[in-house]
């Protein structure tokens, strides 16, 4: 099997393992998860993460995927990064009730909405998460991080319901 193959078999249990893990239920944190009625798709090389609170679209399909956190968080790492160890982390989405402001003491965030007294907060890396000797793995990387970092001007890649 050459490596492709086995990054998709890996990427396609990844993404079974995940929503089997997910379901379609709310989880026991309540109405404000961002993971709430989670459903994957994908299209024309793009995946698409809708949950009841939002839809997050991104290209380049086959070099990241979701994990969903003990917190009801939703991150996204690059494959190849994580597996190789450098953590790969591009984005991790969260909400925080109406009036907890803790999210201010992140080191690099960006408010991305508020809907129904929950503020939804994507939280970035400070930190270096690709091999920067491994041109392939940097443009994979870079490819989807360029659009995750759109939701810092409002909007790009993910748009709240």
């Amino acid at each position: 099997m050459n490596g492709k193959r086995i990054w998709m078999l890996l990427l396609a249990v990844l993404l079974l393992l995940g929503l089997t893990a997910c379901g379609s239920s709310d989880p026991e944190s309540g109405e404000g998860s961002p993971v709430s009625g989670l459903t994957v798709t994908e299209k024309g090389g793009a995946r698409t993460i809708e949950t009841d609170r939002f839809i997050l679209k991104l290209g380049h399909a086959d070099t990241w995927y979701y994990q969903v956190n003990e917190d009801d968080s939703l991150s996204l790492y690059n494959i190849e990064a994580k597996d190789t160890g450098w953590g790969g982390h591009l984005v991790t989405i969260r909400a925080f009730e109406e009036g907890d402001l803790s999210y201010e003491e992140l080191p690099s965030y960006t408010v991305a909405g508020t809907r129904d007294g929950w503020t939804y907060v994507a939280v970035y890396p400070t930190d270096v998460q690709v091999n920067p000797e491994n041109p392939e793995e940097m443009d994979a990387y870079r490819a989807v991080f360029q659009e995750v970092n759109e939701i810092r001007e409002g909007g790009g890649p993910l748009t709240l319901k």
